[in-house]
C-alpha cells in the first residue's frame, strides 16, 4: 500500500509545494493547522459524550482526513530522506 500511495502523481517530489521546509516547527504548525482545518472541520466538527450514539461525520470526512494523512506522510517520508542524506555527506 505505501509504494501504491507513493507512486500517485500528486505525490511526485515537485507537486509537494511544502517539500522545502525543513524546520522541524514549520512542519509541526502544517500539520496543526491541516487538523485544525481537515479534522476538527474549522472547528465546526460536532462532538458528543454518547460513545454509543454519537453525532455522525460529515459524508466526505473519512476520504478528507485520510487524504490529509496520506499527503503527510509522503511529505515526511520526503523529509527523513533528506535529512538522512544529508547526515552521510
Amino acid at each position: 500500500m505505501a509504494i501504491e500511495i507513493r507512486n500517485r502523481p500528486e505525490f511526485a517530489r515537485d507537486e509537494l509545494k511544502e517539500l522545502p521546509i525543513t524546520e522541524p516547527a514549520t512542519s509541526a504548525e502544517e500539520s496543526r493547522t491541516l487538523a485544525a482545518e481537515v479534522a476538527y472541520q474549522k472547528g465546526n466538527l460536532i462532538g458528543g459524550n454518547d460513545r454509543n450514539n454519537g453525532p455522525l461525520l460529515p459524508a466526505d470526512y473519512t476520504d478528507a482526513a485520510k487524504a490529509a494523512a496520506e499527503r503527510r506522510i509522503i511529505i515526511a517520508g520526503y523529509r527523513l530522506a533528506a535529512m538522512l542524506s544529508a547526515l552521510q555527506q
